[in-house]
């Protein structure tokens, strides 16, 4: 909200192998997506911290607002989004991740955890050296 429309924020599933239900918790998520609930049930996941398996992720689906649990069920069995959750993984590869959450600002990646205000001036930086304006105390 701080930068308008001088910021695009993309989201890409990277699920770690270690992690053996990543891989369900990213298209879940892309399924939730399906029926405008992404952010909320991807709050969810990372809040709880629990119920990866199948039965909390409906359940976790039905808590962040899936309406309809049938399509939402489906969906995940179907593995209708196997094929973008690949594709974020070949490009999160392609970019030598270290590990995840990784934020990246015109390409440069950000391995550490920061507060909001680092972050916006980081954004803010990035903004001078590309010639955007700043909306910094508007």
């Amino acid at each position: 909200q701080r930068f308008g429309d001088q910021v695009r924020w993309v989201y890409r599933h990277y699920p770690l192998d270690f992690h053996r239900n990543a891989s369900l918790l990213a298209a879940a998520s892309l399924c939730a997506d399906d029926q405008g609930v992404f952010w909320a049930f991807h709050d969810l996941l990372f809040e709880k911290r629990d119920g990866y398996d199948k039965k909390g992720v409906l359940a976790h689906g039905r808590a962040a607002g899936v309406k309809d649990l049938t399509a939402f069920e489906a969906c995940i069995e179907s593995a209708k989004h196997v094929k973008r959750v690949q594709v974020d993984i070949k490009a999160g590869d392609e970019a030598h991740l270290e590990g995840t959450p990784t934020l990246f600002v015109n390409g440069l990646p950000l391995y550490a955890l920061m507060d909001e205000n680092d972050l916006a001036a980081i954004i803010e930086a990035e903004l001078g050296r590309v010639g955007g304006r700043s909306k910094k105390g508007k």
